[in-house]
């Protein structure tokens, strides 16, 4: 089967596919014609494809997936991995949401005034930072992207 074909029944571009093959997730066979050579892929290659997209659509990377082919046996560990990584970039979407619902940036005219206006909200306290007794317990100072590292 051709390229054009390939990325008919995968849904990726050519360039992905070519990056595939560059990095050794995928092997499909070379036949030299005409001083060219030219890939043939198989059923299997496109079983491949499609399940490093599904995993790379899962945030897994190139390496772990390289891993994960190599040593099948380190794939429980590198899923429990990714999905440690998972919840940490979930939390950190969900203040980066609460954050950015809650200032207004409409009238902002720098980003200076905008990065202000981002961590004072992210000071406030949140309902989930209160416990029973109205205590806080917690609230969201560290920006989530930027952490201590863009303060002044």
């Amino acid at each position: 089967m051709k390229m054009k074909e390939v990325t008919e029944q995968t849904g990726l571009t050519e360039r992905t596919v070519r990056y595939y093959m560059e990095k050794g997730l995928i092997a499909p066979h070379g036949q030299w014609r005409n001083g060219r050579e030219y890939t043939e892929f198989d059923e299997a290659d496109i079983a491949r494809l499609k399940a490093v997209a599904t995993l790379r659509e899962l945030g897994f990377s190139v390496e772990a997936i390289r891993s994960m082919q190599a040593e099948p046996g380190l794939i429980p560990q590198i899923v429990a991995e990714r999905r440690q990584a998972a919840e940490s970039e979930s939390k950190i979407a969900n203040e980066t949401e609460r954050i950015l619902s809650g200032i207004n940036a409409d009238d902002a005219d720098s980003i200076e005034e905008l990065a202000n206006r981002c961590r004072a909200y992210a000071a406030r306290p949140t309902a989930a930072a209160q416990n029973g007794r109205g205590q806080r317990i917690g609230h969201g100072a560290a920006l989530p992207l930027c952490a201590d590292r863009y303060t002044g």
